[in-house]
């Protein structure tokens, strides 16, 4: 797809680090309302969300970044990825110096919000009579919980998780359970909808055929 649209595979890595990092800020903050139900959550939220945040300013603000690969690059592991993560950093401040890049800024939170209005809607089709704050504390922390896994998908994770702040809720554990499946699937359905259409409409404007994953030149 990068080769087609004529990007740098550096860029496009960037591209996808500025979403991963712009959304779960939405997804965090959401969560925060509806955390007061469990000792301890409303902190251990806004230490999430603060480092995010951090994250962030490191990844954006190279004196920042500096300072914290010096420290980072006595560890052996990370000095190995050194250049990859100074390449990475410097992706992300080309995209950030664009206008264009304002509109994953704004769409970030926005998905994070049309994202827990599904889960709200699941939960109320099956008569579940939870507040939207209530609701979204689950969505979020399940969301994060796959992401933090790192299994395929979050799969397995996403849904426990889900399942057992459901039933902390007070839903019955078969009812709860049911309610992740279901918001799965919605959840892949909807993301296989609209990725099948959006091909189908630039894969001729764009010649995707053959594509393949050659290094940059």
């Amino acid at each position: 797809m990068r080769q087609h649209a004529k990007v740098n595979l550096g860029e496009v890595s960037a591209t996808v680090v500025v979403q991963e990092v712009l959304y779960p800020v939405g997804l965090v903050a959401a969560a925060l309302p509806g955390s007061g139900r469990f000792p301890g959550a409303q902190a251990a939220v806004v230490v999430a969300l603060l480092g995010i945040l951090a994250i962030s300013a490191i990844l954006l603000w190279p004196a920042a970044f500096r300072r914290t690969m010096r420290v980072a690059t006595r560890v052996p592991l990370v000095r190995r990825f050194e250049p990859d993560l100074v390449a990475l950093h410097e992706d992300v401040n080309i995209i950030a110096k664009r206008p264009v890049a304002l509109l994953p800024a704004l769409l970030g939170p926005v998905a994070a919000c049309l994202a827990i209005g599904v889960f709200y809607l699941t939960v109320r089709s099956v008569g579940i009579d939870l507040g939207l704050y209530q609701v979204a504390f689950v969505y979020s922390v399940a969301h994060l919980a796959g992401g933090v896994s790192l299994l395929p998908g979050g799969i397995g994770a996403y849904e426990g998780s889900m399942t057992l702040l459901l039933v902390a809720f007070g839903v019955p554990a078969p009812i709860a359970a049911a309610i992740a499946i279901l918001n799965r699937a919605f959840d892949r359905l909807l993301v296989t909808v609209v990725g099948g259409a959006v091909y189908f409409v630039i894969r001729r404007p764009l010649d995707l055929v053959g594509i393949t994953l050659a290094p940059d030149r």
